[in-house]
């Protein structure tokens, strides 16, 4: 296991996802505080284009997804069939829900508003079920199965997390998340080094080989393209 994290390696990494060229804005789904964080991000940088962490199949639904006439919370659902061993014409759905604080809706509406092109860039769902399926998948979503497009299982399998909020008397990763950063309103570069630090944490843990089965180095790779 890598040593852990220290503040100077935490500001470094930080002050990297800041630049004239791209700017990266670590979020969680659904979370308030990186709601504001993607709006002062936007204010602060005024970016020429937005890429959201997203299917990038689901762009051309972003017109229904942003109308005036469209109401919090809403959902996207992707369906997809393929086979695996023992079961032909296995299929997976899963859907991508949204609300009016989901930091990835609020940069939509941000981009939209001041006229700036719009896209997911992530993995297609179909391309995410491929990716993954096998005799013995090391994913949480089996075949057949619906689930939530939005994983975040690191942070629950994170024995450093764990422990932290062990030692900060929280009740888990969960609670330890609202502590440091919910309940607090920072400026952005604060922010982006809790995002870094809580991240590093979360994945500090986390096998080369799991990075891969359940598709993260793969969904990666496309974002990073």
């Amino acid at each position: 296991m890598p040593a852990p994290p220290t503040a100077a390696d935490v500001r470094a990494l930080a002050e990297r996802l800041v630049s004239d060229a791209l700017v990266v804005v670590p979020v969680r789904h659904h979370s308030p505080a990186c709601a504001r964080a993607v709006r002062q991000a936007f204010e602060q940088h005024r970016p020429s284009r937005v890429l959201i962490e997203g299917p990038r199949g689901f762009t051309h639904l972003l017109p229904e997804l942003l109308h005036p006439d469209a109401r919090q919370p809403l959902a996207i659902y992707a369906w997809a069939r393929h086979t695996v061993p023992g079961r032909p014409d296995a299929t997976a759905g899963a859907f991508v829900p949204f609300c009016d604080h989901s930091p990835e809706l609020v940069a939509a509406r941000l981009a939209a508003d001041a006229g700036v092109p719009v896209e997911f860039c992530d993995l297609d769902h179909v391309a995410q079920v491929l990716g993954v399926a096998g005799p013995d998948p090391a994913h949480d979503e089996q075949p057949g199965e619906t689930t939530v497009l939005v994983d975040e299982a690191h942070y629950g399998h994170s024995d450093a997390l764990r422990d932290l909020a062990r030692r900060m008397g929280c009740q888990d990763h969960d609670d330890l998340w609202e502590l440091l950063v919910e309940s607090t309103d920072v400026p952005l570069a604060d922010h982006l080094a809790r995002m870094v630090a809580y991240c590093l944490l979360a994945r500090r843990d986390a096998t080369p080989e799991r990075l891969a089965a359940d598709g993260t180095r793969a969904r990666e790779a496309e974002m990073a393209h």
